[in-house]
């Protein structure tokens, strides 16, 4: 239950009523002093994980239960690194027990003086489920990992200190571990899901049948998952490869990866929860080589340079929708719900400035790839400022 559900008790209508508004990075910072005093030095995976998991806890509007279930991928992934970096589950219990303490002193800096004491009550209650639901997703990812520790040292193959950044479930230290324990061969096929923002869904990373490691932002699913499949579970968007053998899923996942960082950063751009790989290859290509990216959009599109970025973005979705389509002009104008008119119009722009670039072969896959990369480009000039 969200504490704007108290309101029917009299108590508050929204968290933002009680906390002050810098009041969660008085406790992040607690939180983050706490932490770095325990383990000895600094550690900035920790520290963002503590961050996101305050903020969530905000957004949720102190729902413990939902807040949990966003954060459950990033708390099992973390589990699992404690365990990847040889420490002990009582380290982790205790690691939880200052936490609720650390939060709980950070808490006389964020709540209102006026609160009443019900209510900072009931917060504080709240908060405490929050934090052993969290404890309890971090023991989950830790038992995992201490299970294949128990049957491999392929985990600490590499160096067991290396923290640089969390394990993926298709990083080839991790197969290794991972196929010794489950009998894993190099034929058994697995889709790459990699979300383009903070983490996949918890119904993705918890589900029995997927592989996961500690990185919230990646799992394996079976081959024969279907786009749907993974769509049921998503809930945010995920770039997904195509079915690959064991033997091939660290490489596919660098590409499977940069895609979803293209959609993230907003250079691409696709409305689909689930985003095939296979639909971006031209792109990532493409982007491999930012002066590349520069030299294709200059090539095919300079002549559009003393166009308004609206007109760019007009002639450029019409003409983008007719070259990937194949269909008549009419048909696409249909599609993109524009009068035949306009279409005619805009098309009689394009063909005055790209001239035989529309119909030959070699240069219509340059001028589609030019303009999927410049389109989201002008798109996101066209914003208000915010």
């Amino acid at each position: 239950m969200s504490l704007a559900s108290t309101e029917q008790h009299g108590m508050l209508s929204g968290l933002e009523e009680v906390i002050y508004e810098e009041g969660h990075e008085a406790v992040i910072n607690v939180l983050n002093r706490s932490m770095t005093s325990m383990i000895g030095r600094h550690d900035p995976v920790l520290c963002q994980v503590l961050g996101s998991a305050v903020q969530a806890f905000a957004e949720f509007d102190g729902d413990p239960v939902s807040a949990a279930r966003h954060m459950a991928p990033r708390l099992s992934g973390l589990g699992a690194r404690h365990a990847r970096l040889g420490r002990n589950l009582d380290e982790l219990n205790l690691a939880f027990v200052r936490a609720n303490a650390a939060v709980n002193r950070g808490l006389k800096f964020a709540l209102k003086r006026e609160a009443p004491r019900d209510t900072q009550s009931y917060i504080r209650a709240k908060i405490g489920e929050y934090i052993s639901a969290l404890h309890r997703h971090a023991r989950v990812g830790w038992h995992r990992v201490h299970a294949h520790q128990q049957a491999s040292s392929a985990l600490n193959a590499g160096d067991p200190a290396d923290e640089s950044r969390l394990a993926r479930p298709s990083d080839s230290m991790w197969l290794q571990a991972v196929a010794a324990v489950d009998n894993m061969t190099v034929d058994d096929g697995y889709r790459i899901v990699v979300a383009t923002a903070d983490s996949v869904s918890a119904g993705l990373f918890e589900h029995e049948e997927t592989l996961c490691a500690e990185d919230p932002t990646e799992v394996l699913v079976p081959a024969s998952w279907t786009d749907d499949d993974i769509g049921e579970l998503a809930d945010a968007q995920v770039v997904a490869s195509a079915a690959v053998a064991v033997a091939e899923l660290t490489q596919t996942a660098a590409l499977v990866r940069h895609g979803a960082e293209l959609l993230h950063g907003g250079i691409l751009s696709d409305e689909r929860v689930v985003v095939p790989c296979d639909d971006l290859l031209g792109l990532l290509v493409l982007h491999s080589s930012p002066r590349l990216s520069q030299m294709v959009v200059a090539k095919q599109l300079g002549a559009w340079d003393s166009m308004t970025v609206r007109r760019r973005v007009n002639v450029g979705e019409l003409v983008l929708a007719w070259l990937e389509s194949g269909q008549p002009i009419n048909v696409v104008a249909r599609g993109l719900n524009l009068a035949a008119q306009t279409a005619h119009s805009r098309m009689r722009t394009a063909r005055s400035t790209l001239g035989d670039a529309m119909d030959d072969p070699r240069q219509r896959l340059e001028l589609i790839l030019a303009l999927q990369t410049a389109l989201p480009q002008w798109r996101d000039a066209l914003k208000p400022p915010k």
